[in-house]
């Protein structure tokens, strides 16, 4: 039997807490308008925390609405107060797509 990944991604790969895999979309990064935008739309958010692998964590809408007010000064720099920067992707699943929040440092 196969091994069913969770909250996990690497290179252009995610699964999610059901262990969904979902493909980066194209462009790799996209602009803070676009979070802004997507961060509306009511849906989860992952955030992958820098270092990659194995760190995933997922916010309700309302949580993803919280962490935008706190990191939305901080897209592509600068740093916030724990020196990290973030970055906003994009992951698809057939027709739904996903908006992940990437922190790197």
């Amino acid at each position: 039997m196969a091994e069913v990944y969770r909250n996990r991604f690497e290179d252009d790969r995610l699964w999610d807490d059901q262990g969904v895999e979902w493909s980066r979309a194209r462009p790799r990064w996209i602009p803070e308008q676009r979070i802004r935008q997507l961060i509306r739309r009511d849906q989860r958010v992952a955030v992958l925390e820098s270092g990659g692998g194995e760190g995933v964590s997922w916010l309700t809408a309302a949580e993803a609405k919280v962490f935008w007010h706190t990191i939305k000064g901080h897209i592509e720099g600068p740093p916030d107060d724990h020196g990290l920067v973030y970055s906003g992707t994009l992951w698809r699943c057939e027709d739904r797509l996903l908006l992940a929040i990437q922190e790197s440092c």
